[in-house]
């Protein structure tokens, strides 16, 4: 598989856990959890594992891992790294109830990129409302670490 470290995990940690979920998907051990996206909220695209935790004994539900969608598995949560700006515009746009899915639409994405603009030039601006979203303190994608340093640190692991 070949994954890069994260959270202090290395790359062949990552990958036995890959490994072991394969395993026992395979077996019927354990099925894949069918839920809207638990980052964006989106209820109509297809989701995958996104884990945070690599620790054994394996654990394959939320804080361990949550089920994300294509876009905000792989356009944001892996590039938060490397681009703070657009991660930070991005949890703005699913705190006003946006789906990863609405910045396809020309009219949301401009007012996103707008918005990120504004944003990196000190100006306070707003975003306009799309939907009803549970307003809470504590989602766990609010919490994760862009500092890089915390990708192969072990004292990043949510468990020893």
């Amino acid at each position: 598989m070949g994954y890069n470290p994260y959270n202090g995990y290395s790359g062949k940690e990552r990958d036995e856990k890959e490994a072991e979920r394969a395993r026992l998907l395979k077996s019927g051990e354990i099925q894949l959890r069918h839920t809207p996206c638990e980052l964006c909220g989106d209820p109509d695209t297809p989701t995958k594992a996104h884990v945070e935790d690599y620790s054994k004994p394996y654990q394959w539900e939320p804080p361990a891992e949550y089920m994300v969608c294509e876009t905000c598995e792989n356009d944001m949560l892996q590039k938060r790294f490397r681009n703070k700006d657009r991660w930070d515009s991005f949890k703005a746009h699913v705190r006003r109830g946006g789906y990863a899915r609405d910045l396809q639409d020309p009219v949301i994405n401009k007012e996103f990129l707008d918005y990120r603009d504004a944003r990196e030039k000190g100006e306070k601006v707003e975003l306009k409302k799309l939907r009803d979203r549970p307003e809470s303190k504590d989602e766990w994608w609010e919490r994760l670490s862009l500092d890089s340093n915390t990708l192969t640190d072990p004292k990043s692991r949510p468990r020893p």
